[in-house]
């Protein structure tokens, strides 16, 4: 894809199944996927295809993505400030649905959600994540694109964003972006660092 041709799209609903399963295949090699559900393979697969599903579809976030033709390359989940953690409306709405892609996998998932939200900060903040380019078209710009797109969408609102990534490869991408590590913390033997924007204003 040429750099001109990458135009930031809001993700429809009826596409947040061809979504998640580009995002099972970006994140099939993570650190914390691997200790959360082992070596992913067969019907694994879909089950962490399951998983962004339920967060893309189910709980509260504003969902873009990068299109080549009709086939979406790139999602980022963006979640308002103040919506973080999800409700107990959304909890109980999507336990069936987490069961039903994690199975005896359940528990180490609830874990991590849980450590998760033992960092979230206080402060008013944009979460951001998952984010994902599809593995076929990495390094020709299209994640710097959409890193840039929502690094000036909360500048014009004067917010501050978060995140939370499990490689050290990522920490270096994130600095360029503004980002500085404000905790660090292993689960699973896996290591999290969880990075913070201060927020900033744009001319208009």
């Amino acid at each position: 894809m040429k750099l001109s041709e990458i135009a930031v799209v809001p993700l429809l609903a009826s596409e947040i199944f061809d979504a998640a399963d580009m995002l099972g295949r970006a994140f099939v090699t993570d650190p914390m996927v691997t200790g959360l559900f082992g070596e992913i393979t067969g019907k694994m697969t879909n089950r962490l295809a399951g998983v962004f599903s339920l967060m893309l579809g189910v709980l509260p976030s504003d969902n873009i993505c990068v299109k080549n033709g009709e086939r979406i390359v790139a999602v980022m989940r963006m979640v308002k400030p103040g919506e973080c953690q999800p409700s107990r409306r959304h909890v109980l709405k999507a336990l069936p649905r987490l069961l039903a892609a994690t199975g005896t996998r359940m528990p180490r998932v609830l874990k991590y959600l849980s450590f998760l939200g033992k960092f979230d900060p206080k402060e008013r903040h944009w979460h951001l994540g998952p984010f994902a380019v599809d593995p076929e078209f990495q390094r020709n710009g299209v994640g710097s694109h959409l890193l840039n797109y929502f690094s000036d969408y909360v500048d014009r609102q004067g917010v501050a964003a978060f995140l939370e990534t499990n490689k050290a490869t990522n920490v270096r991408l994130y600095k360029g972006y503004g980002f500085s590590t404000i905790n660090e913390a292993s689960l699973f033997d896996v290591p999290t660092w969880f990075m913070w924007r201060p927020p900033r204003r744009t001319l208009e």
